[in-house]
């Protein structure tokens, strides 16, 4: 298994990318990528989306993060989609999440729990 960290610089590779092409799981729309890259408050080099992909090149988990400047100055990412492959990517999803936490210095921004999401958070 291997586990990418794209920055918004990358994202307009990453859609036109055979893994994304050939991949029956979207973990970020075309238009989505694009408001990503022009979103005037994101830096080239922040991590916008956190991927997992098998041995077989499949892609088996994601988590995605929308930065943002906060009124204070300081700079945070949201956290805007996670999912992870109910069979292959049973055991990543946590680890996608502490490593997008870690990707933004522990200035991350979650609401709209599911009940399976506020389960997680309490343990962390």
């Amino acid at each position: 298994m291997q586990i990418k960290a794209l920055k918004i610089n990358e994202l307009s590779d990453f859609i036109k990318s055979d893994l994304f092409s050939q991949s029956d799981v979207i973990p970020i729309t075309s238009i989505r990528a694009l408001s990503h890259s022009n979103n005037p408050r994101a830096h080239s080099d922040d991590i916008s989306l956190i991927i997992a992909i098998s041995d077989s090149n499949k892609i088996i988990g994601y988590i995605g993060i929308l930065p943002d400047s906060l009124q204070n100055g300081e700079r945070a990412g949201w956290l805007s989609c996670w999912w992870v492959d109910d069979i292959e990517g049973k055991k990543i999803g946590m680890h996608l999440f502490l490593m997008a936490i870690k990707s933004w210095d522990h200035k991350f921004i979650i609401t709209d729990f599911t009940p399976q999401t506020t389960e997680i958070i309490k343990k962390t």
